[in-house]
């Protein structure tokens, strides 16, 4: 498999009816962040840096752009795959929260494509960030918490989608992951997953 990876953000504006959502708060509950430390700001920091490492890499790299509910963005995913019979990944971006000390990428449960790049990514990133014990990954079927995030991927031609939650915000080990060169650890990890995960696979 090569192609295009169509890169999304978690969280940030959700459209008139539900606002503006910040996700999860970096240190936890209780904490005092400054406004750039919410998991809306922090995955597009982190989204940036992914971008620019893919494209370093050589992948092309498409941005999906900000239009609230996340059906929204994959209308807009579908057309723009259709007008350029691009293949390749949805790979949307979140921070994780709830205590943990792994690295999280979800695929549709339909999906032996996404299954496959999910599994990739997620046994590069525990080799580059010795802070996380390993990397899980977990398959959402339809109904399941999360599943809207990826749910109009799926019926797109030559298109899997996979959400990353590459460390938790609120686990101590984990929130300098969320500074400036630990952003750019995790996207260079996740940039040679992704990279590998393109690639066809063999026999």
């Amino acid at each position: 498999m090569t192609g295009t990876i169509y890169l999304d953000h978690g969280h940030g504006y959700k459209g008139t009816e539900q606002g503006y959502d910040p996700g999860a708060i970096l240190g936890g509950a209780g904490a005092h962040p400054e406004p750039h430390q919410t998991e809306a700001v922090l995955v597009r920091f982190l989204g940036a840096a992914l971008q620019a490492e893919l494209r370093r890499l050589g992948v092309e790299v498409v941005t999906v752009p900000e239009l609230g509910r996340y059906a929204a963005r994959h209308a807009w995913v579908a057309a723009e795959a259709k007008a350029t019979k691009a293949r390749g990944l949805y790979v949307q971006l979140h921070g994780n929260a709830g205590g943990g000390r792994y690295g999280l990428m979800e695929f549709d449960a339909r999906s032996v494509v996404g299954m496959r790049a999910a599994g990739i990514v997620a046994a590069q990133l525990p080799r580059d960030i010795p802070e996380l014990t390993l990397g899980r990954t977990v398959g959402l079927k339809v109904g399941d918490r999360g599943h809207t995030c990826l749910s109009g991927i799926w019926p797109i031609p030559g298109l899997a989608g996979l959400i990353l939650e590459p460390a938790f915000l609120d686990t101590k080990e984990h929130v300098p992951l969320w500074s400036g060169g630990g952003i750019s650890l995790m996207a260079r990890s996740m940039a040679r997953g992704l990279q590998l995960a393109l690639a066809p696979a063999g026999p």
